[in-house]
């Protein structure tokens, strides 16, 4: 992981490397996570009022959780199954 790290500062455009970042601790989280826990990469987290938060990097999610929309990568995701971010 911290090879993979390292490998992120050649990117020169600093989105570009963080991006990288958060997918590199998404998957570690992955490993260590319980089987109904899914670590979640871009999302949005909407409450029954129709708040949206801003976008989260990492959010820890219920596995069978259905996205009320999956876009290229991104999500947006009921607050009631969320677990942390």
């Amino acid at each position: 992981m911290r090879a993979d790290f390292e490998q992120s500062q050649n990117f020169n455009h600093n989105g570009e490397a963080g991006t990288s970042r958060e997918v590199l601790i998404q998957q570690f989280l992955s490993g260590y996570l319980p089987t109904h826990v899914e670590a979640v990469h871009n999302v949005e987290v909407i409450a029954t009022n129709g708040e949206v938060s801003p976008q989260s990097d990492i959010v820890l999610i219920d596995r069978g959780t259905p996205p009320f929309t999956t876009l290229k990568g991104f999500r947006i995701i009921p607050n009631e199954c969320v677990y942390g971010v």
